[in-house]
């Protein structure tokens, strides 16, 4: 993990059930940022981003993780 910090950044903290993050799951969740950060203003205003569909290239980084119910 990248820990330099730049004057306006932004740190996320994120509660995770594993004592270190999968470098995979690490991977999407910052494709998963970076693609509703490109992608913010093509939205309609109100609308809930969790609504956007995934990449597949995320949902290959996650598959082996998922737990379905």
């Amino acid at each position: 993990t990248d820990k330099r910090s730049a004057a306006g950044s932004i740190r996320v903290g994120l509660t995770v059930g594993y004592d270190t993050l999968p470098p995979e799951l690490e991977t999407a969740l910052l494709l998963m940022v970076s693609d509703q950060f490109a992608f913010r203003e093509s939205g309609t205003a109100g609308m809930n981003t969790a609504a956007y569909k995934s990449s597949m290239r995320v949902d290959g980084l996650i598959a082996n993780h998922r737990i379905w119910l």
